[in-house]
């Protein structure tokens, strides 16, 4: 199995192993502080994408993150991507996109749980972390990319 399969896997089970601890320990809509007033385990869900948008439309969210996941796999599979930053890009993304379009499936909603009330944050989850890093990671390639093409 390659690299990338293997560590979008690992993220995945670890999303939806975090997901399974929270609602077998945290009361739906209740909060958990563990560091008060600053960091809690608030067991909620989110039938929309980021920060609550189009909240409700869950088979259209489904189905963009189906293309997302084949186009990812596509991209990995047939481009021959050699750098090690974009490869982990790549799978941070797919690993984080295949856990929240598992929730959507199963629950209808993806379960949240991080909370940083310091700066009032909405609230996240491990898939979350994962996409946002992976898709820095790929901004980032690609502007080095053509710095590096430029010179």
């Amino acid at each position: 199995m390659k690299f990338y399969m293997i560590l979008a896997t690992v993220i995945f089970l670890l999303d939806q192993i975090t997901k399974q601890l929270v609602q077998r320990s945290i009361p739906f809509g209740e909060a958990t502080p563990l560091i008060d007033g600053v960091f809690y385990f608030t067991h909620i869900t989110n039938s929309g994408a980021a920060f609550g948008m189009f909240r409700n439309f869950t088979w259209l969210l489904i189905i963009l993150s189906v293309i997302i996941i084949v186009g990812v796999i596509y991209i990995i599979e047939k481009r021959k991507i050699t750098c090690i930053w974009q490869k982990l890009g790549l799978a941070f993304t797919l690993g984080g996109a295949l856990g929240n379009l598992f929730d959507r499936i199963v629950f209808g909603a993806v379960i949240d749980f991080l909370d940083f009330r310091l700066i009032n944050f909405p609230v996240f989850n491990i898939a979350d972390i994962f996409i946002v890093i992976g898709a820095i990671l790929l901004i980032l390639t690609i502007i080095f990319a053509k710095k590096t093409d430029e010179k």
